[in-house]
């Protein structure tokens, strides 16, 4: 399995749509306050308990020991939630090394242990998360009830503790605005889609998060089910729009004329290249031009983010030395 911190880079099973699985399971230890009520020392605690728990396996980032547009980065891939560092000191995330598992300790509950893998493979995403959840219950005394199953600092958190959820390029449904009518439909059934990466219900390069709702009175195998289902109409729904696109002047002809951007420009704020490399992915996934694949594309969306940027050139930018740079790392990879 790859890293998780390069899940991005990699183009995984149905990636022409679906862009990444992830699971994330909430836990708490027994006897410890919430986070959010601990003070420095409760903190370190914690930190030093988790690591001795995780063991040899994690590598330990603290984030007031590196620069905060690296943590920003961390965020802008999945790694970290924008909560956990809006203040980073004491704040620890495990990183492991054998698996796509990371471990935020001390964000709204004790533990935020996720997975994330490329493509569509909830059920690995998952399977890698319950590794680390199992090995950590060993070490640790893990807050559960039997009726009310695991117990979270959100009361929307309780029984499984579980958030599934799949990252999706769904630029044909964004196109005929099929997602507005289909978010009253999918919260009947537990989930719920919404703009990502960000916040919203526009998402920046047609990309959208599906995730479930529901985590009491459901076992995590059903809910990771019931998301593959519906997940699997997305990817067929947006498949066949995209063949429609194929052999479609007018879209060829912004395919063409997106890349053609992407390769010459100067300077790129990030909706400009957003809204470009969208379209350039839609039609790298079709076989518009080989000289691009949908994985390369794909990964661009990730560190051309701006705490993307600032890690690639080693410090942080202004806005418009950012949109410079963007340009260039674009035309660099796109030769």
């Amino acid at each position: 399995m790859s890293s998780i911190k390069n899940w991005y880079k990699e183009c995984g099973k149905y990636g022409d749509v679906v862009v990444s699985s992830r699971v994330r399971l909430a836990r708490n230890i027994k006897g410890l306050p919430c986070p959010e009520r601990m003070d420095d020392k409760q903190r370190q605690k914690l930190n030093v308990k988790v690591i001795n728990a995780a063991g040899d396996d994690f590598e330990a980032v603290y984030l007031d020991k590196i620069p905060f547009y690296e943590a920003v980065a961390l965020a802008e891939k999945g790694l970290v939630s924008l909560d956990f560092i809006r203040n980073t000191k004491n704040k620890l995330l495990l990183i492991s090394k054998s698996l796509p598992v990371c471990i935020m300790v001390g964000e709204e509950d004790h533990l935020r242990i996720a997975s994330i893998v490329p493509g569509s493979d909830l059920d690995a995403a998952f399977d890698a998360a319950n590794i680390v959840d199992d090995a950590l219950s060993r070490n640790l005394d893990i807050a559960f009830d039997e009726r009310l199953g695991y117990l979270t600092a959100c009361p929307t958190n309780l029984g499984t503790g579980m958030r599934a959820s799949v990252m999706l390029h769904l630029p044909v449904h964004a196109e005929g605005r099929v997602l507005e009518r289909m978010a009253s439909g999918l919260n009947k059934i537990g989930l719920t889609i919404k703009g990502g990466p960000g916040e919203g219900a526009g998402s920046a390069g047609d990309l959208y998060i599906l995730s479930n709702q529901v985590t009491l009175g459901i076992e995590e195998k059903s809910a990771i089910e019931n998301l593959k289902n519906v997940a699997s109409r997305f990817i067929i729904q947006e498949r066949e729009g995209r063949e429609n696109l194929k052999n479609n002047l007018d879209f060829q002809d912004r395919f063409f004329r997106s890349l053609g951007v992407l390769k010459s420009a100067r300077k790129l704020c990030l909706d400009e290249f957003y809204k470009l490399i969208s379209v350039v992915r839609t039609g790298a996934s079709v076989g518009l031009d080989e000289s691009i694949t949908t994985g390369q594309a794909g990964a661009l969306m990730f560190d051309m983010l701006p705490a993307g940027i600032a890690v690639l050139s080693g410090k942080e930018l202004e806005t418009g030395a950012k949109n410079t740079e963007r340009a260039n790392f674009v035309r660099r990879a796109l030769e």
